[in-house]
C-alpha cells in the first residue's frame, strides 16, 4: 500500500541474482494466472493497482499506463506478467517479470497485491514467481526494480529477497540520501538498518551496460 504521508523520492534496486528462487507454493485455492494478451487484462491490471493505490483511481488512466509500459510487446507480457487469483476468483495481485535487452537486465515491474489479501505471503510468492522466471529465462542477467519512498513497505519484502539500493550519478545518490532520512522511523526493521547501509554505486556498470 502507498503510503502517501511521507515525501514520494524514486529510487532503484537491484539483484545480482545470485540466489536460487524455487517456483513458489501458494496458500490453498489462490492461483497464478498468465495475461492472455486482451483488453480484459488490461482492465484487470489496472483495477489491481488501483487498490494499492497507483493511477489515482482511474482504470482509464490504468489501461493507459499499461500500454504505455507493455504494449509494444504483448507477446512477451503473455509468458511474463502474472496476475494472483483469490480462491472466489477475483484477481488480487499483479507483477511481471520484464526485461530491458538494450540495458542486459532483468526488470521486476509493477507489484501491487490488494491490500485486503496482504497477510497471506502473495506478494512474497509473486516476487519469487518472476525471480525464477528470471533465472530460467534471463540466466545470468541481474534484476532491476524502480520503485519510491512511498512503497516502503514493498521495499522491505524486495530486501528480503535479495535486493539493495543502488545509484549511478550525483543525483540518484542524492535522492538515495535524501530516502535515508525519510524513511528513518518510518520503515520497519531490521530491513531500514539494510536499507541504509547497503546501498551501492553502480555507475561503472551502467556504462558497460551501455557500451
Amino acid at each position: 500500500m502507498i503510503d502517501m504521508t511521507i515525501p514520494r523520492i524514486g529510487l532503484t534496486f537491484k539483484n545480482d541474482m545470485t540466489r536460487d528462487y524455487a517456483e513458489p507454493v501458494l496458500p490453498e485455492g489462490f492461483t497464478f494466472e498468465n495475461y492472455k494478451g486482451d483488453e480484459e487484462g488490461k482492465r484487470i491490471w489496472a483495477e489491481v493497482l488501483i487498490t494499492v493505490g497507483f493511477h489515482g483511481g482511474d482504470v482509464q488512466r490504468g489501461i493507459e499506463c499499461f500500454n504505455h509500459e507493455f504494449g509494444y510487446n504483448l507477446e512477451l507480457a503473455t509468458r511474463r506478467m502474472f496476475f494472483l487469483k483469490a480462491p472466489d476468483g477475483k484477481y488480487i495481485g499483479t507483477c511481471t517479470a520484464w526485461e530491458v535487452p538494450e540495458l542486459k537486465r532483468a526488470q521486476l515491474h509493477w507489484l501491487g497485491v490488494n491490500p485486503e489479501y496482504q497477510k497471506y505471503g502473495l506478494g512474497r510468492a509473486i516476487v519469487e514467481k518472476c525471480l525464477h522466471t528470471f533465472k530460467k529465462e534471463l540466466p545470468g542477467l541481474p534484476a532491476y526494480l524502480a520503485t519510491q519512498t512511498s512503497s516502503h513497505r514493498a521495499m522491505c519484502l524486495y530486501i528480503k529477497e535479495g535486493f539493495y539500493p543502488v545509484y549511478w550519478h550525483e543525483e540518484s545518490k542524492k535522492m538515495y540520501e535524501d530516502s535515508v532520512k525519510a524513511l528513518k522511523g518510518v520503515m520497519r526493521e531490521p530491513e531500514y538498518t539494510l536499507f541504509a547501509t547497503t546501498v551501492q554505486d553502480d555507475s561503472a556498470k551502467e556504462k558497460d551496460l551501455k557500451k
